[in-house]
């Protein structure tokens, strides 16, 4: 089996894309479609990792992978793909359907079987005009004469495709392709489309995907909405069921005492990174990752979102375990291991939402100064923390994440300079 392990940079080096190799594309593909052994093993591997870790392969290598994947797999990756919000991005279900036409029929029917009729018949409802036969030399309605038309090849519809070329050809070729494949599938599709609507063809698809993506870890919008629901640092956070109480001289901690990092959850997850915690606690870090992702609405099927996703996670949780330890590693390290990563979360947001309403009961600062930016960065609807530098001789600003409790004191005494 190929070694992922090398793939991993250092925790303390670059924590965010340790976190994006180890939780969502931690397989080198290349590597398994290299012998007929390990190309064997994709159709075990989690479809939601396959996914991430595809988007590295170029067309022909991504054309050998969809001989070895499943059904559920390929369902899978349009689940994460296809949808902004609640709606599909017909563009990118042509992308993905237009792999039919490319690959050999076994393969192509394995595909069909994992896309959702309800798909195809949006796709057609949004992008063709489809009037069957009335007549033997007439068709329901006329098409317009500056539009390319084709017949399909049952000799029933006529078919008004897009406006634009390229597209116009995807489709021609998907539907030939389709009618090859199973007639009465494409005569379904093309029948269901003219009658059903597309905010219900819509809607049952986005069901359907919904229910298969909370399997994934990727939950409901309203349900994710309450990890950003506030805690204080004194209230008491729910406890792991598999906590085991330990000395304090059993925790390990680093030998020097030095810090090597400005993140004291990086340095927790960097001590734990010899011990059987840390898989659990990479685990974690997804499912919270996930609830971010779902509650911003982000569009999962994009790396960049993840990667945005997984940097708001971790700067949140530090921010919440700094202010919880008060900057203290040894109750920092116990704290990840007694209590819930979500819990640290929601003391970060609880902090940020002090800082929030801080920022509107300021009065407003003179255009480009210091004081605008910080005010700025903080009326954000997740505040972020200003920086100044020096360069060519001009002072640039720019906002980042909140990463420490030290930080949220010193903008809450600066607020209070700003207060009308």
């Amino acid at each position: 089996m190929p070694d992922n392990k090398n793939r991993l940079p250092a925790i303390t080096e670059h924590p965010e894309e340790l976190v994006y190799r180890s939780c969502y594309a931690p397989f080198d593909l290349r590597e398994y479609l290299h012998s007929a052994e390990t190309r064997a093993l994709i159709r075990r591997l989690p479809a939601t990792q396959v996914f991430y870790s595809l988007k590295e392969l170029d067309a022909e290598e991504m054309s050998l992978l969809l001989l070895h994947i499943t059904e559920e797999q390929w369902t899978t990756f349009l689940d994460l793909d296809l949808w902004d919000k609640d709606e599909v991005n017909t563009n990118a279900l042509l992308h993905w359907e237009s792999f039919t036409a490319e690959t050999d029929d076994p393969v192509a029917r394995k595909l069909l079987r994992g896309t959702d009729p309800e798909l195809l018949q949006l796709l057609f409802r949004k992008e063709l005009q489809v009037f069957p036969r009335t007549e033997e030399d007439e068709f329901e309605e006329e098409p317009p004469e500056d539009r390319n038309t084709f017949i399909t090849p049952d000799n029933y519809y006529l078919v008004v495709l897009p406006e634009d070329p390229e597209k116009s050809r995807l489709i021609y070729n998907f539907i030939r392709h389709l009618y090859h494949l199973d007639v009465e599938y494409a005569q379904l599709c093309l029948e269901n489309s003219r009658y059903e609507t597309s905010i219900g063809l819509e809607e049952k698809a986005y069901q359907n995907r919904c229910r298969r993506t909370e399997d994934l870890g990727f939950q409901d919008y309203f349900e994710a909405l309450d990890i950003y629901s506030p805690r204080s640092p004194e209230s008491e956070l729910p406890e792991r069921d598999d906590f085991e109480e330990k000395d304090p001289d059993d925790l390990p901690v680093p030998a020097s005492g030095i810090r090597d990092s400005e993140s004291i959850f990086v340095e927790a997850l960097a001590i734990l990174s010899t011990q059987e915690e840390i898989q659990d606690l990479l685990q974690e870090m997804f499912l919270v990752c996930n609830k971010v992702i779902s509650a911003d609405r982000l569009n999962p099927g994009d790396p960049d979102n993840i990667q945005i996703g997984i940097a708001k996670t971790m700067n949140g949780i530090n921010l919440g375990l700094d202010i919880w330890s008060k900057g203290d590693l040894g109750r920092a390290m116990e704290g990840v291991l007694r209590h819930f990563l979500v819990s640290f979360f929601q003391i970060g947001s609880g902090a940020l939402d002090r800082v929030r309403k801080a920022a509107y009961e300021a009065v407003s600062q003179q255009p480009g100064s210091y004081g605008e930016a910080v005010l700025k960065g903080l009326r954000e609807p997740y505040p972020l923390y200003t920086e100044s530098q020096k360069k060519d001789g001009k002072i640039i600003f720019s906002a980042r994440y909140f990463r420490t409790g030290a930080e949220i004191k010193e903008v809450l005494t600066l607020l209070e300079t700003l207060k009308g």
